[in-house]
């Protein structure tokens, strides 16, 4: 197999590739890339899904549809990404992913419900260039979160262990990608930085549209809305990842750059955000050209459209922005205060109109991020929610594609002018 992985210099003979050029180089599989139909023509893949994500049943959750499907997609990357979908019970995380693994063959991923503390150093199921998902993260006993570090960081499990008094070496070899789901407001540190966060929506405008779909479902059985996803999005998904080139992102220094310092979290950060953008430029395959080593050249229009799914994501992760549900339930506080008597939980449920579980998550992340307080805290008595440290503007840590592409073409004519 060809060897996967970002590649970061710059490119000065391809600084100027658009997204309508033609690839340059030999496509796999002809007979599958007949089946995938005019989607390989199309340089707006994410949309596209969209609409068939809809037509398969996916009921809103598109933004976050997108992510899994650009996370399951950079498997085949050296660094792959993972996601963890947090979310009430009930609340439709299983569903979301669901949905999207509908789009790929089973080879590309290893679904699990749970596993025990040592499960994942003997599986009999390869790993490499796969995705595992836990459909949920209680279901990793403890200590199993210590394989799946390892294997998220360093790509691979190497696990010495005594049977029959001998000494003996498991290993498995990744990369492999990881998407959890979670009640949880927040896992445990260390697994936290290594996940993107993505949240559920408990909106009542989302969850009227969940009733209403389930109802149509019922009262039109014969329209099969979770029907399997068109035969040219399984070629597609199928198409893309057959001896996938290395992906060179020739602006990724001007990312770099750009990018905020504010937090070491970003060390982490960067890797997901570029991978993202590796996955999207193979999943436009067909419309990206390549250089003379046969790099698959990503382009800007990657890392819009990369920029434009996690920009707010990762800024909540080193809290430069406070995510919508958080700012609406303290919002919510300070505008129900009455003194010192504080708000209680049935008053933000009736104010917001969220269900209790619902405004149970918002109000314990915004208490873990300070923004409100507790009044009482003794066991069995009914909470009294005030406000606590106030919460910042939102603010972008990742750099706008303008803003790339001017620093990029500077950086292309600097360089240019010193070879001269």
């Amino acid at each position: 197999m060809v060897k996967k992985s970002i590649l970061l210099k710059p490119s000065l003979r391809h600084s100027h590739i658009t997204a309508d050029a033609t690839p340059q180089h030999p496509l796999p599989n002809p007979k599958l890339l007949r089946r995938c139909g005019k989607l390989t023509d199309s340089n707006s893949l994410l949309d596209d899904f969209t609409e068939a994500a809809r037509s398969a049943g996916l009921v809103g959750e598109i933004r976050n549809a997108k992510i899994l499907l650009l996370a399951i997609i950079s498997r085949v990357i050296d660094r792959p990404v993972s996601v963890v979908v947090k979310g009430a019970r009930s609340g439709g995380k299983n569903t979301l992913v669901e949905a999207v693994l509908k789009f790929f063959e089973r080879d590309a991923y290893y679904e699990l419900t749970a596993m025990s503390e040592k499960a994942i150093a003997y599986f009999s199921q390869p790993l490499k260039n796969r995705t595992l998902v836990v459909t949920e993260a209680a279901g990793i006993k403890k200590g199993g979160d210590l394989f799946l570090r390892s294997l998220l960081s360093e790509g691979r499990i190497s696990y010495e262990t005594v049977s029959g008094g001998k000494t003996r070496k498991v290993e498995l070899e990744g990369p492999t990608g990881l998407i959890l789901t979670t009640t949880e407001v927040k896992l445990y540190e260390d697994d936290e930085t290594r996940l993107i966060s993505i949240d559920i929506s408990e909106t009542t405008p989302h969850t009227r549209k969940v009733l209403m779909a389930i109802g149509h479902a019922f009262a039109h059985p014969e329209k099969k809305r979770h029907r399997r996803p068109p035969d040219a999005w399984l070629a597609l998904l199928k198409w893309i990842a057959i001896k996938p080139p290395r992906v060179k992102i020739p602006f990724a220094e001007s990312i770099s750059s750009l990018m905020s310092d504010a937090d070491t979290r970003l060390y982490r950060d960067i890797n997901a955000l570029l991978g993202l953008v590796c996955a999207h430029a193979l999943l436009h395959r067909g419309r990206r050209k390549t250089d003379k080593l046969g790099h698959l050249l990503a382009t800007i229009d990657d890392y819009k459209a990369v920029r434009g799914l996690l920009h707010d994501i990762i800024a909540r992760g080193i809290e430069a922005a406070v995510s919508p549900s958080v700012r609406r339930v303290v919002n919510a506080v300070e505008q129900l205060s009455n003194g010192a008597t504080g708000v209680s939980g049935r008053d933000l449920v009736v104010h917001l109109g969220i269900n209790k579980a619902g405004i149970s998550r918002h109000v314990k992340a915004a208490i873990g991020l300070c923004y409100l307080r507790n009044l009482e805290e003794g066991k069995g008595k009914a909470a009294r929610y005030v406000i606590g440290d106030a919460m910042p503007s939102d603010t972008s840590v990742i750099p706008t594609s303008k803003a790339v592409a001017l620093h990029h073409r500077k950086r292309v004519a600097s360089l240019k002018v010193k070879a001269a």
